[in-house]
């Protein structure tokens, strides 16, 4: 038997994004017809995932972060490219591919949903909740890993006099923000960087005025995270903000948190972040505004949790 549908309402929306429900209200008021329904899983169902997840964690093929390697990524925002190419442009065309999937995890449960854009459109909206939140007052945006441009757009229709900047390592992903900014009222920059090896540092200037943001591509550091950590040190930009899949967040005794440990583990995903961060805390060399949890992720692991700092002066 199903389990009754239940929805995401604005408090909700609040613990997730870790905003008050004012701040959510006022992100809400563009989209107030988007719906985010679901149900619990039934017991069978949770079987059959934990099932599928487990049989994923004893793949040896699972692409391994941490490599200094594009190539894959090349693969996959060429596809990108070749849609956007070949259509009128659209802001969905720079939707990545991963958006794929119906069953999510949910304050520590499993969750199904009929909608199939459904993370998609809580992401946009979480992205546009907190974009607003921690970025208003800076008039330089870089992301680091900016993919398909995806996030950069909606910066652009958030802060439009804002200057933007994006730094990808893979060539099709600079050809990308060559087209989105044809469609927007202000050129969006797109410069070569390699988070691994720091390739292509000198053409990013950052000051005060700067947030810096990386929305899933932390994540392929690994523990390889000390280069550009200290690179953002030596730089001193007035934010640092991150939406990613944080290792230190899970609770090993809860067993949908293990598998998304096992999960990180395998895939190599970002470790030891946090506790680096925590350190330059401690030592009075940053200040962290917020380390916060959404409890909100794909199949696998949660890969929205939020962190944002600032390098002391």
């Amino acid at each position: 038997m199903k389990t009754s549908m239940k929805s995401i309402k604005i408090k909700d929306l609040a613990q997730i994004s870790g905003a008050s429900v004012q701040e959510v209200e006022m992100a809400i008021k563009k989209n107030p017809a988007i719906k985010f329904n679901y149900r619990l899983l039934t017991v069978n169902e949770q079987r059959e995932v934990i099932s599928k997840i487990q049989n994923k964690l004893i793949q040896n093929d699972l692409p391994v972060s941490g490599e200094n390697d594009p190539t894959r990524w090349e693969v996959g925002w060429t596809e990108i490219l070749k849609s956007i190419e070949n259509s009128t442009f659209t802001p969905e065309l720079l939707k990545p591919q991963y958006f794929k999937y119906d069953i999510f995890r949910l304050n520590q449960n499993f969750i199904k949903v009929s909608d199939i854009d459904f993370e998609y459109n809580l992401f946009a909206l979480l992205r546009n909740i907190v974009f607003k939140k921690y970025l208003s007052s800076y008039s330089k945006i870089i992301e680091v890993g900016c993919g398909t441009g995806g996030n950069l757009y909606a910066l652009r229709n958030l802060f439009p006099e804002a200057s933007l900047i994006g730094c990808d390592w893979t060539k099709s992903s600079l050809q990308i923000l060559d087209i989105i900014s044809q469609n927007v009222s202000k050129k969006i920059e797109g410069k070569c960087f390699n988070m691994l090896t720091l390739e292509g540092k000198e053409n990013l200037q950052m000051c005060q005025d700067t947030a810096v943001i990386t929305i899933h591509s932390m994540e392929q550091l690994g523990n390889s995270f000390s280069p550009i950590l200290d690179y953002l040190l030596y730089k001193k930009p007035g934010i640092v903000f991150h939406l990613e899949p944080i290792f230190e967040f899970y609770d090993s005794g809860n067993d949908l948190d293990d598998l998304a440990i096992k999960y990180h583990k395998k895939k190599n995903y970002l470790n030891g972040y946090l506790p680096a961060l925590e350190e330059l805390e401690q030592k009075k060399m940053i200040k962290i505004i917020q380390k916060h949890r959404t409890h909100f992720g794909n199949l696998f692991e949660e890969q929205y949790s939020l962190i944002a700092w600032k390098p002391k002066t």
